[in-house]
């Protein structure tokens, strides 16, 4: 129970900071990467950022975010099945395709005794 209070206690501040403005991909990624890499539950906790994500876009656009969307790709083979998988994380609105407009990016690799994950964040700040 102590164990499962820590991370959430830690996902909630990195997305809050996240959508404040206060912290970066990077931050996001690390705790994806630092959570999915030895959890035997990635998918419960991947389910849990998008609820996390999806609450905090709604309930923080209003009140000044200076994140106009998140958006977090993780592929990899979950919990020993032959096949690989991706989960799309994705709030509000990414302008990859576009060239003017800034896009915080982070890719990292985690480990894990099945395979490995990849794991991307692109995170859009407001212009």
């Amino acid at each position: 129970k102590e164990k499962r209070e820590r991370y959430f206690k830690a996902s909630l501040q990195v997305v809050y900071a996240v959508f404040k403005g206060n912290a970066s991909s990077q931050i996001l990624g690390n705790l994806i990467y630092t959570y999915t890499r030895r959890n035997p539950r990635r998918i419960r906790f991947i389910s849990f950022i998008k609820r996390l994500l999806d609450w905090h876009f709604v309930t923080i656009t209003g009140f000044g975010s200076k994140v106009t969307g998140v958006r977090t790709e993780i592929k990899g083979r979950f919990n020993a099945k032959s096949r690989t998988k991706k989960q799309i994380l994705s709030v509000g609105r990414i302008r990859i395709n576009e060239g003017a407009s800034p896009v915080d990016y982070r890719q990292l690799v985690a480990i894990t005794k099945f395979g490995s994950l990849g794991i991307k964040v692109w995170v859009c700040p407001k212009m």
